[in-house]
């Protein structure tokens, strides 16, 4: 693979996988660049030097509209570049395009499978909101959890198994899509970003460690380190 170091000089912030083609996208906070799968090619596709944008706090590949979901904490935006033409447009935020709260410091994006619902973790206000794709429409997500805040929020995720929507911070929750249904789950660390595998698994990483950690425990495994 090839040494990808020089452009991604700062944490990564990001990654989005395109199994079609061959590439994986990785973002920090003042770039994304796209490396080739294959020869390790690598190029930069969004330079916040030359465009709209101040800070990028995750990214989301949106394969079948070919483009890249990106947020911006800095602007309080969703943005989508279109990997053609590399243009940028504003998909949902306050006074720009879309109705409801304005997010506050958007750190983490998720999707529901192809469908036009996102979440989106606001580490501002502490909370997160549920998105419209086609719409840009905003809506605080609806919860039974004990704690109307997440504190320290850092990842949503939605998982497939179970349709649900996993809220990681200081504390890490599950929430029930259909029903709203809060549920705490046990964790003993404290990861950089969580995973779920189509077994519903739980996958995580930590500092230069790649974890499994049981659902029902809380208990932790190393996978690679």
């Amino acid at each position: 693979m090839g040494e990808i170091a020089p452009a991604i000089a700062d944490f990564v912030t990001g990654l989005a996988l395109d199994e079609a083609g061959g590439r994986v996208f990785v973002s920090a906070d003042d770039v994304v660049i796209a490396v080739d799968l294959e020869t390790g090619f690598h190029e930069t596709i969004v330079d916040i030097a030359g465009s709209d944008l101040e800070s990028i706090s995750d990214i989301l590949l949106d394969a079948e509209g070919e483009r890249l979901l990106i947020v911006d904490a800095v602007l309080d935006g969703l943005y989508a570049l279109d990997l053609v033409t590399r243009d940028l447009d504003v998909v949902s935020r306050d006074a720009s395009r879309g109705s409801g709260p304005a997010f506050d410091g958007p750190v983490s994006i998720s999707r529901v499978g192809t469908s036009s619902e996102l979440f989106v973790a606001n580490q501002g206000s502490e909370s997160v909101m549920r998105a419209d794709l086609e719409t840009g429409d905003r809506e605080e997500l609806a919860h039974s959890c004990a704690t109307t805040t997440f504190a320290m929020l850092n990842q949503v995720l939605f998982s497939e198994p179970r349709h649900e929507l996993l809220i990681s911070g200081d504390n890490f929750f599950s929430v029930d899509l259909e029903s709203g249904e809060c549920t705490s789950l046990p964790r003993r660390v404290s990861p950089l970003q969580i995973r779920t595998t189509s077994d519903d698994q739980l996958l995580a990483v930590s500092f230069r460690t790649l974890l499994q950690i049981d659902r029902a425990t809380g208990e932790v495994a190393i996978v690679s380190k």
